[in-house]
């Protein structure tokens, strides 16, 4: 690994095989926290392939240099590294990689608020690798599950979710879905028993894999929503590490950012500078990268706690975050963020006239 990594001189000399002692050990150093350090073995890896010629490791490099970049909330980046999949795709017509370059370009349509075209990719890249990759199905289902959260239509996906957790019972993001769906809906008697079983975990043990940030985010969303302290209470410091990057458990789907999670939180927990900071950190991260659902919906968000507070500013921030909820939500058909913030702006209307 020292050789592939440049420092005894291999890159030059034996590139295949320090590529490919690269993509295992990029595998090994996975964790949510550090995405900088991926990027940096990513960008080896990707230096190597190309200097071996070999496009099916470079598609691989690429692949994982567009996971870091949208980690790292570098969405205009990782929008370039997707045209260069889908360049590399083409040269090696291997049927994974054609679904992987499609999924994830259809993943940031969606994050970016074009559900029409966004579900059109979804179902395309779904045709390309249900017979050819495993991953495929359950990546389409948790896209799908995120665009019909943010469509205000989560409880038509909350069975879908709950066979994956039956089918996957460690999969602890399956089971913070099925509480998050549900509180969203409003259903929150519903999501205490998986509230439950969510609280009754060690979150130190919880697997720090690619699910890992999802998995928290998902959990995080449920318990502020029920007002479940104890679980909020276990979730805040271990996402700490986490604030400043995006959440992406579905393929090139960004469910926002862990600041938001932690501002609801901050919230729930008392810890009402810390919200502030953190809801600040979601909308400049969400605003900068276009990520035009979130943005909406942290909008809102923000703007429900902000009229909490009894500082005139306040509300004058929070009226100006809601025009934009509204507009923003009308526009995407986001109709349940559509109707609250509407709601919240004629509270404010009548009380200000009043």
């Amino acid at each position: 690994v020292r050789d592939a990594r440049g420092r005894s001189g291999c890159g030059a000399e034996r590139p295949r095989r320090c590529g490919g002692a690269l993509f295992h050990f990029r595998g090994a150093v996975w964790l949510p926290d550090n995405p900088e350090e991926r990027l940096a073995i990513s960008d080896d890896m990707l230096r190597l392939a190309r200097e071996a010629g070999d496009v099916a490791r470079e598609f691989e490099a690429r692949a994982w240099r567009a996971n870091d970049l949208l980690d790292l909330a570098r969405v205009p980046e990782f929008s370039s590294e997707l045209g260069e999949m889908k360049r590399v795709a083409e040269i090696t017509r291997e049927p994974a990689h054609l679904w992987y370059a499609a999924a994830w370009r259809a993943g940031l349509t969606l994050a970016q608020g074009d559900f029409v075209n966004g579900e059109r990719d979804m179902m395309a890249a779904l045709q390309i690798g249900q017979h050819t990759t495993a991953e495929s199905v359950p990546q389409f289902g948790a896209q799908l599950n995120v665009l019909h959260r943010w469509q205000g239509r989560a409880l038509e996906s909350t069975p879908l979710m709950k066979q994956a957790w039956e089918q996957s019972p460690n999969q602890t993001a399956y089971l913070a879905a099925v509480a998050t769906n549900l509180a969203e809906s409003g259903q929150i008697d519903e999501a205490r028993p998986y509230l439950e079983r969510l609280s009754a975990l060690d979150w130190h043990d919880v697997p720090r894999d690619f699910a890992w940030l999802g998995a928290f985010h998902l959990a995080g969303r449920a318990a502020a929503l029920a007002n479940d302290r104890a679980l909020a209470d276990k979730l805040y410091e271990l996402m700490i590490p986490c604030r400043h990057l995006l959440v992406t458990y579905a393929a090139g789907m960004s469910d926002g950012t862990a600041a938001q999670t932690l501002a609801g939180l901050a919230v729930l927990l008392g810890s009402h500078d810390a919200a502030r900071g953190h809801f600040e950190d979601a909308l400049a991260i969400l605003g900068t990268n276009r990520l035009r659902p979130s943005l909406a919906i942290a909008q809102l968000e923000y703007a429900q706690f902000l009229l909490g507070t009894r500082e005139p500013d306040d509300h004058a921030r929070a009226l100006d975050l809601l025009r934009n909820a509204v507009a923003t939500a009308r526009e995407l058909g986001m109709a349940k963020v559509a109707a609250e913030a509407g709601s919240l702006l004629a509270s404010f209307d009548v009380a200000t006239s009043s």
